[in-house]
């Protein structure tokens, strides 16, 4: 009894105890649990087996064949058919009976049609078996192109899984600073309802001691009463912040028992729009997926210009044949032979051209995509860097207000107390004061989101070290996609 009673009170421990987490641990936690990196992960290591076959087919084919058969009509070329005569009887309709025969001559037609007939007659079974050593000699070309073709698929799928943990650490430290916000929002419209509260109260202080009317007094409830409203709505989007992160970095603990150990400062970054734009040029994942779909569609250009060529081949055979009627007359013999051989199909009717043709639009249309995406892109960078000074005024102008919303408040409650001020301008500046210290708190978000933004483009070199994720899988690269280059 004592046990379970202990472990009830660990599980309640646990289950009522709070976390904290920095936003790197739910960083690598939503790596884990991430399905678009899983689904990532899973493609390179397909292509990586679709790499290691495409090496073994280079290497020589040895195939293994066997055979039985077994004739129902033997065929014997001396019976075949009764128009076919022996040498004996070809002989003595040579020579007619009345004519001396030579018995020399019947004993050797005798023996011509002995042997021919053991030569002519074919045994009812056959069995065959061997081994074929085949080696292709000039496709070795299109299959190297089949190989590259396969490495440089490669290397767009680990841009894909770049993009995607790019994606996933966008999205968590995004709702890691909603969370952050919405935290402060809390407090903000906690510390809004206990001025109402504290207000409403002196109001009907002052009603009772006939010093104010019955409808400030009923205005100072409102005000009560919406101060609460809005404190249920930000507890409840707190919440459901929290449990957002759950979801996304596949977390056990309850979204109310989280506690986020970083803090949401505007970190004002100076950025040269030169050297932004080169590295967007160059990290931009988007780009160098479509900068790898042209180098793919180059591929196939030339392998559409050796798909109708003559393929050259040699090899080996080591066979062994046993034709046998019985047991008794059972015997293999050995069959080896060494071959050169040659296909090619002579029947292609312009479709060579046809094929190569359209290989050709495949590779102007990623060239197009290419160009259009880049245009497009360098747009959206140009008007995140000039919306990045725009953020930072917008986060020093809402700083200044705050501060001097604040003072006014101080200031507006001094003087309510000695009744210098009305309840409507107490009101107002409370107002004042609550809604500044939210637009500077959308403010530091909306400038954290603009460097996500950035750094998704390709503003990786603002944030990380020379070891940063454009390295990360480069095991693969040096043991998958850089062999025999």
């Amino acid at each position: 009894m004592r046990k379970i009673v202990c472990a009830i009170l660990t599980f309640s421990t646990l289950a009522f105890s709070n976390v904290s987490y920095s936003l790197s641990e739910l960083i690598d936690s939503a790596y884990k649990h991430s399905h678009l990196v899983a689904v990532a992960n899973m493609m390179i290591e397909q292509n990586i087996k679709s790499i290691e076959e495409t090496r073994r087919n280079m290497l020589p084919q040895i195939l293994f064949s066997g055979n039985f058969e077994h004739a129902i009509t033997p065929f014997n070329l001396m019976t075949a058919g009764s128009d076919l005569a022996t040498f004996t009887e070809n002989y003595r309709a040579a020579f007619p009976a009345s004519s001396v025969w030579n018995l020399a001559d019947i004993e050797i037609t005798t023996m011509l049609d002995q042997t021919l007939n053991a030569l002519m007659y074919m045994p009812q079974n056959t069995l065959s078996g061997g081994i074929d050593i085949r080696q292709t000699i000039f496709a070795q070309r299109r299959l190297r192109l089949s190989l590259e073709y396969e490495k440089f698929r490669g290397r767009g799928l680990i841009c894909k899984w770049q993009e995607a943990r790019m994606n996933v650490k966008a999205d968590i430290t995004r709702k890691y600073y909603s969370a952050l916000i919405a935290q402060k929002r809390t407090r903000i419209e906690q510390r809004s309802l206990d001025i109402a509260q504290s207000r409403h109260s002196e109001t009907v202080l002052r009603f009772e001691l006939e010093q104010l009317s019955e409808l400030d007094t009923l205005n100072s409830f409102i005000d009560f009463s919406q101060a609460r409203i809005r404190l249920r709505e930000a507890e409840r989007t707190e919440l459901e912040s929290f449990r957002a992160i759950v979801v996304t970095a596949g977390l056990s603990a309850r979204a109310d028992s989280i506690i986020l150990t970083d803090s949401l400062l505007p970190n004002v970054v100076n950025i040269d729009y030169d050297l932004l734009m080169r590295n967007f040029l160059a990290r931009n994942k988007e780009l160098r997926m479509l900068t790898t779909a042209v180098e793919l569609a180059s591929l196939n250009v030339q392998i559409a210009k050796g798909e109708f060529l003559p393929v050259v081949f040699g090899g080996l055979a080591l066979n062994r044949i046993a034709n046998f009627t019985g047991r008794s007359d059972f015997s293999f013999e050995p069959e080896r032979k060494v071959y050169l051989g040659m296909t090619y199909d002579i029947t292609p009717f312009g479709q060579r051209g046809l094929r190569v043709r359209q290989r050709e639009f495949d590779l102007n249309i990623a060239r197009r995509n290419l160009d259009r995406r880049t245009e497009e892109l360098t747009l959206v960078l140009t008007s995140l860097y000039e919306m990045l000074a725009e953020e930072i005024l917008k986060i020093e102008e809402s700083r200044n207000m705050r501060d001097a919303a604040e003072k006014a408040y101080d200031l507006a409650q001094s003087r309510y107390s000695n009744g210098l001020v009305s309840q409507t301008d107490m009101e107002i500046a409370e107002q004042k004061f609550r809604s500044s210290d939210l637009s500077y708190l959308q403010a530091i978000f909306g400038y954290n989101s603009l460097l996500i933004d950035l750094r998704i483009i390709g503003a990786d070199y603002l944030f990380d070290t020379t070891r940063n994720i454009e390295n990360e899988r480069f095991d693969l690269f040096d043991e998958y996609y850089l062999r025999d280059e």
